[in-house]
Order: C-alpha cells, then structure tokens, then sequence
C-alpha cells in the first residue's frame, strides 16, 4: 500500500513539473537565449583570457606568440626556395612583395593602434 502511495504522489509530482515547464517554456526559452548568446559567452572568455594572460609576464606571452607565428610563417613559405625551378621566382618577386605588403599594412596598422592607445597616458 505505501509503495502505491509514493508511486502515485511521484507520478502527479512529475505530471505537475512537466506542466510548469511547459507553462514557463517562454520565460525558460528565454533564460536559456541570454545565457548563451554569442555576445555574452566572448565577452566572459575574453575576460578569463585577459586574466590569465596578465597573470603571465609580458616577456613570456610574447616571446611564445613571436615563436608561435614564426612556425606559421614558415609554413606559408612551402618550401618554396627549395626547388630550383621556383627558388628563383620566390626570392626574386614573391618573397620581397609580400613582405613588404604584409609590413606595410599590418605592421603598420598594429603599431599605429597600439601608439593610439597609448596617446591618453599620462607621462611626466
């Protein structure tokens, strides 16, 4: 008798949370949408982010994203200067022009930036 009673008290229990769910879906639907909005989820990984990299020496995080981006440059190259039917080529036009290209432009736009953001310090 007492193992019905749960029973039945557990089924209408399950019926009565399933009918609230079903109710507050919207309001449900909604907490959910907030809280995985692209917006808000860059916004927290971008702050632990900020977090731990200011936890690490400036020298540190440098010196491995200059190590990391030099592999990456390695492997743009191919190999090119490799072969002798496309060393010449490369180190003659390629090479000089991309470069060159690539410093022009994002070098000189991250330095302008970083130079903005530094134009408001105070300094005596």
């Amino acid at each position: 008798m007492f193992k019905r009673i749960v029973l039945i008290i557990a089924l209408v229990l399950s019926a009565l949370v399933i009918m609230a769910g079903t109710a507050y879906a919207g309001v449900m639907e909604t907490i959910k949408a907030v809280a995985t909005a692209p917006s808000l989820i860059i916004g927290l990984i971008t702050v632990i982010l900020l977090y731990v990299m200011k936890a690490v020496p400036n020298d540190k995080i440098y010196t491995k994203v200059k190590w990391l981006f030099r592999k990456f440059g390695i492997g743009c190259t191919l190999g090119l200067n490799r072969y002798p039917w496309t060393a010449p080529f490369w180190e003659r036009y390629v090479e000089p022009w991309a470069i060159d290209l690539i410093k022009n432009t994002v070098g000189a736009a991250v330095d302008g930036y970083i130079e903005g953001l530094r134009t408001n310090n105070k300094t005596e």
